[in-house]
């Protein structure tokens, strides 16, 4: 038993060390020479930050290091796992935890949403349902029906693509992988509307203020 999880429990070490590697924290610095974490209250070293602190090529690229280190350790995982066993949601979850309690960054992370997409995409063409799924949910609850805060939007895009994602059964280590992210993902936004409570506000479709 122990012998036929090394190797996602490799992978998993693998995605962890990728996803510690916080890419806005690093672009900011180069390009802005300004630390990520004073840009939002939350003090969260993201994408989302990079691109309000640092401009568009700062966010880009702090976006593309967190859907790449997601990615590539799952694509390189499938080569030796299976996404048949309930050890592959070790794969998937490593490079979220990671993102969220980083070990280059004394565990202090960020929400890991965009290195949730890239844990899902690395999973195409084999299985692309629920990065699509994902992705739906997360255009739905931005564009036609729109969430606000963003905490609460996070949390419902989250929980009902999972809730999809039981309805078309993906293989069972990419559905508890997902389960396990969507866990870290609520729970890192729940913590951060403890500390800064403000209720849902829903509205249909989007306007831009004049």
């Amino acid at each position: 038993m122990i012998k036929e999880l090394c190797p996602y429990l490799f992978f998993c070490l693998v995605g962890y060390c990728s996803g510690s590697v916080l890419y806005a924290q690093i672009w900011m610095r180069l390009l802005a020479n300004k630390d990520v974490r004073t840009v939002q209250r939350d003090q969260n070293p993201g994408a989302a930050s990079a691109f309000l602190g640092g401009g568009l090529l700062c966010g880009i690229l702090s976006l593309a290091g967190d859907l790449l280190k997601g990615i590539l350790p799952v694509r390189c995982a499938l080569t030796y796992c299976s996404m048949n066993h309930p050890g592959f949601l070790l794969v998937l979850l490593g490079p979220v935890i990671g993102h969220a309690w980083p070990l280059f960054a004394r565990f202090r992370g960020g929400k890991a949403i965009a290195v949730s997409f890239g844990v899902l995409l690395g999973l195409w063409p084999g299985c692309p349902a629920p990065a699509i799924v994902l992705a739906f949910f997360y255009l739905f609850y931005s564009v036609v029906v729109r969430v606000s805060p963003h905490a609460w939007r996070t949390i419902l895009t989250f929980c009902c693509a999972f809730a999809v994602d039981l309805l078309i059964a993906p293989p069972p280590g990419v559905l508890l992988g997902f389960l396990g992210t969507t866990i870290v993902v609520c729970g890192k936004h729940l913590k951060d509307l403890s500390s800064s409570p403000e209720p849902a506000r829903v509205e249909l479709f989007y306007h831009h203020p004049k």
